[in-house]
């Protein structure tokens, strides 16, 4: 059986991918190219070589050899117990011990010996399909994004498999080169994890998550009056008359909530929730820096402290160091 191996050239080495099912019967990394296996990339469905192979060949296995019976407690040896027998001397058809060692037979293990692989060509057709100067290999990437929507799996890890790109540039480009092209993330998964990252991190002196669902998501500013007051209420009847007067609680209320930050996804672009637009870059490197810097920033933008301004009546609000 032939086997044909795709190839990208570049100024140093091939990458190789087999063609067609790389699962299949003798794949890449069970092959030797001019007795050599292929290196691992940052890809699983490709390898390197160094230069076009002039010979491939795989390892087949032989059976084993020297069958015989060994004594497995050593420490038995003797005339009585010998340490090893012949197969044919102590059993008959291949499998029954003979009756006069029946005896014996808890005591011995089968045992054989293993013979190298032998080395067999294979038929193959070597196919440069590209040619580039060089091929950028990229460290994987992982998030975790909130799921808890779905309780067999609340926590997702997004990584460098969740990347989608453009359809041109699945249809131009071999799989290898794609984490090279623009590429983004969905809106879900954008949301999952910056929702994610907002719990894990966020200052609970400056801030406070009041909306934390799968499907929308907001965060306020916990921000000192500059005037504490004590709260009342007071219950009213259907014309708008009070039905008792009012009441003043024990609680000061020393804080005001506003909101700084909310969030849906386009999956479900919940009431009136702002959809939150899926992370891109321009390659897959591209994409993660921008992925950190918007987590940073927002994270530090939530967790600055802030207060009314004193000299305004709360008009306004200054940082509170």
């Amino acid at each position: 059986m032939k086997v044909v191996i795709n190839a990208i050239q570049t100024e140093k080495e091939f990458f190789i991918q087999r063609e067609g099912n790389a699962y299949s019967n003798m794949p890449i990394n069970q092959l030797f190219f001019d007795g050599v296996s292929a290196t691992s990339t940052f890809h699983a469905n490709w390898f390197k070589i160094s230069s076009t192979p002039k010979r491939v060949h795989t390892l087949v296995n032989q059976p084993r050899i020297n069958y015989r019976l060994e004594l497995i407690d050593k420490s038995l040896e003797s005339d009585r117990f010998p340490a090893s027998f012949s197969i044919d001397e102590v059993m008959e058809h291949g499998d029954e011990w003979k009756s006069e060692y029946q005896h014996l037979s808890s005591l011995y293990g089968e045992v054989s010996d293993v013979q190298p692989p032998l080395e067999e060509d294979v038929e193959f057709e070597f196919k440069v399909i590209l040619a580039v100067s060089n091929i950028q290999e990229y460290a994987d990437f992982a998030y975790v994004a909130d799921n808890s929507a779905y309780h067999k799996d609340p926590k997702l890890r997004v990584t460098a498999r969740s990347m989608t790109h453009q359809v041109i540039d699945k249809i131009l480009f071999p799989d290898l080169l794609l984490p090279s092209q623009p590429c983004s993330l969905s809106s879900k998964e954008t949301y999952g994890i910056v929702r994610e990252y907002i719990k894990n991190n966020i200052n609970p002196k400056a801030a406070e998550i009041t909306s934390d669902y799968e499907f929308c998501f907001t965060v306020k500013k916990k921000i000192p009056l500059a005037t504490p007051y004590q709260n009342s209420y007071e219950t009213k009847k259907n014309n708008g008359k009070s039905y008792r007067p009012p009441r003043i609680n024990n609680h000061l209320v020393k804080s005001k909530g506003v909101e700084v930050f909310e969030m849906t996804h386009d999956k479900r672009n919940y009431a009136n929730y702002t959809p939150i637009v899926g992370f891109c870059g321009d390659n897959q490197e591209d994409l993660k820096n921008n992925i950190d810097k918007y987590l940073e920033e927002l994270i530090n933008y939530i967790n600055v402290p802030l207060v009314e301004c004193q000299h305004c009546n709360g008009v306004g609000v200054v940082d509170n160091p």
